[in-house]
């Protein structure tokens, strides 16, 4: 009896996948999930960023009303403390002063931890989302309403791209440390997570002193280094002249106090005294005697009269 044998090359339709075709499959999906990944990572890290940002911008608008209320900025907390522990993000003090251990190496600065307790802010903000410690230094004399001058800014911030200091005075400086933790305290912790060594340029921003560096992010692995962002300017520069006394306030309203050391003009340009007003009429309005007196502890000028 003859039989039909089948050929080398007949397949049975119930076999599996040979090794050759699940290459292939594997290289194909390959192609086509490793974009996918990719953009997962690349929108992980733009939500990072942003919320990151989003958390140094409420930093920012926190110290500007803790100025406007206080008449200046608030002493550094110690970074040695955790979430745990009590005095966690409260200012740093002996007695009404900050507390010298927090005094730069040059006497210019208070360095230490963000006072998150004094700021009204979450102990989650003390640190970035990398879970270390925001750095904040200030100049020593704004820490005190008594000592506070617009213009008397220590600090100092290098520019990296011109090699020259800023100009204008620095009144503080907030130091994210970046991912590479260099010189950056751990949030549950007391210990630096990277020491402060080497010679790359974020170095200046955690060696104690009062002078930091501005300096585009350089993640190449030679003295150009740099994954730091410092911040020192308020939100809102102009709310710092503004002083809001809720404190010495009365039953009938908010006390408000100028801090400018100058002189103020009311549609002129160049104020000649304290309150210099152009084009326009100071007004006084009551019902008696005792409301609507405009009242001098020296004299009242007039360019037509002169009140004693």
């Amino acid at each position: 009896m003859n039989k039909t044998l089948p050929t080398p090359h007949t397949r049975n339709s119930q076999a599996g996948f040979t090794l050759l075709e699940m290459i292939l499959v594997l290289i194909i999906l390959g192609f086509v999930i490793t974009p996918v990944f990719s953009l997962l990572a690349t929108e992980h890290e733009r939500r990072t960023t942003v919320e990151e940002g989003n958390r140094e911008k409420t930093i920012l608008v926190s110290l500007s009303l803790y100025l406007k209320q206080k008449g200046h900025y608030p002493c550094p907390a110690n970074p040695a403390l955790t979430p745990s522990m009590d005095g966690f993000g409260q200012e740093y003090k002996t007695g009404s002063n900050c507390s010298s251990n927090t005094a730069s190496s040059d006497g210019n600065a208070y360095i230490g931890m963000l006072p998150t307790h004094a700021l009204n802010l979450p102990n989650r903000y003390a640190a970035n989302l990398d879970n270390t410690k925001y750095t904040y230094a200030v100049t020593q004399a704004l820490t005190q309403s008594s000592t506070f001058n617009n213009n008397s800014g220590q600090i100092r911030v290098v520019n990296e791209e011109s090699g020259s200091f800023l100009p204008d005075p620095v009144h503080f400086v907030l130091v994210n440390h970046g991912e590479n933790m260099k010189g950056a305290v751990t949030l549950h912790g007391s210990n630096l997570a990277e020491a402060c060594i080497g010679n790359t340029l974020d170095i200046e921003n955690c060696d104690e002193d009062s002078t930091f560096i501005e300096a585009p992010i350089s993640l190449v692995k030679n003295g150009d280094y740099n994954d730091d962002l410092i911040y020192f300017s308020l939100a809102s520069e102009d709310s710092t002249f503004w002083v809001l006394s809720p404190e010495n306030s009365t039953a009938s309203g908010l006390n408000i106090t100028n801090r400018n050391m100058g002189n103020i003009g009311i549609g002129e340009e160049n104020p000649r005294e304290k309150l210099h007003v152009k084009g326009g009429v100071l007004v006084q309005d009551g019902a008696n005697a005792d409301i609507g007196k405009i009242e001098a502890e020296q004299q009242i000028r007039s360019r037509s009269f002169l009140y004693q």
